[in-house]
Order: C-alpha cells, then structure tokens, then sequence
C-alpha cells in the first residue's frame, strides 16, 4: 500500500518546487484577468495552438464517467475564442449586457510533467461566482480543469483546457464567461 501512495506522490512536482510555484502564479494572474475583464491579458495567456473544450456531463449508470465528450458546451480554438474576446470587448455580446462580475477561486492545483519539455499537465478545482444585473444572488459553477500548460522562455501559456462541471444541468442562463 505504501508503495501506492507513494507512486501517486511521485507522479506530481511537489509544492516547493519553482516549477510548481510558477505554474500556480499563472493560473492566479489568469483568474484576476478574467475578474477583472481583462480580456487583452487573457488571450496573451492562450498558445495559438490551444483546444479548449467543456464536454457534457450526464447522469448515467455508476459504470459510466458521466462525461459525454462527444457532446461539448463549446470546443474552441484560438480563432474562435478570439472572436468570442472580440464581442466581449466591442460590447456586442447581448448574454453580457450589463457584464457579469466574476470571483473565481482556484485550488487543488497539482501539476505533473509530460513527455514534452517546458510542458505540464495541470489539474486544478475552480469555483466561480458570478453576479448579474441587480439580482441578489449568486450563481455558483464548480468545475476540474486538466490543462496543457507551456513554458516559452519566460512567458507562460495555457494550450489544452478540458472542463468538467460538477453539474449536469448548469446553474445560471449561460455560459458567456471562461472557465
């Protein structure tokens, strides 16, 4: 047994270590941004050759994962996401008029090495709240991300997201927000 758990510490960079330390200064700075709507910032955060996906859960039998990938929220490359960043920033996106105001919470963070250099797979939980308009409550989306993340030098980039939502029906009108 103990061989187990440490095989499984193993597999992951330990919390010490700068690699670790910048990846999660990364995923921080990624979330102020997007709080922030800083959208100019975020998409320098994107490689141009990034997949980012949010397949749909489904509530199935116990043998199945719940996720159906086959069928995504959205499956976005950089062009489309740039378009999508573009409507944002011009104010022609009607889902965010008036634009929501976002907390997002990121932890859990546990990054591994891959078999390519400078990049990591990084696991992360995050909660978003999320206020509109003058409504009084919050709408709360808790999701895993499993990320691709690249090293360029000194600049660092996100090039796959896969999100998993905890939820199979989604707790707010839509989905105008990045995860």
């Amino acid at each position: 047994m103990d061989d187990v758990k440490t095989k499984i510490v193993e597999d992951f960079i330990p919390l010490n270590d700068p690699t670790y330390s910048r990846v999660v200064l990364f995923l921080y700075l990624e979330a102020r941004a997007l709080d922030r709507r800083d959208f100019i910032t975020w998409k320098s955060m994107l490689a141009e050759d990034i997949r980012y996906r949010m397949p749909i859960r489904v509530t199935k039998h116990k043998q199945y994962d719940g996720i159906d990938h086959g069928m995504l929220h959205f499956d976005d490359d950089y062009r489309s996401l740039s378009s999508r960043l573009g409507r944002l920033e011009l104010k022609s996106a009607w889902a965010e008029d008036p634009p929501s105001r976002t907390r997002r919470m990121v932890t859990n963070i546990l990054v591994s090495r891959t078999d390519t250099e400078n990049e990591f797979d990084v696991f992360s939980y995050l909660h978003l709240l999320r206020s509109r308009g003058d409504e009084p409550d919050m709408s709360h989306l808790s999701c895993e991300r499993s990320d691709r993340i690249r090293f360029e030098g000194d600049v660092t980039k996100i090039c796959n997201r896969e999100i998993l939502m905890d939820q199979s029906v989604l707790g707010m009108p839509n989905l105008a927000v990045f995860l």
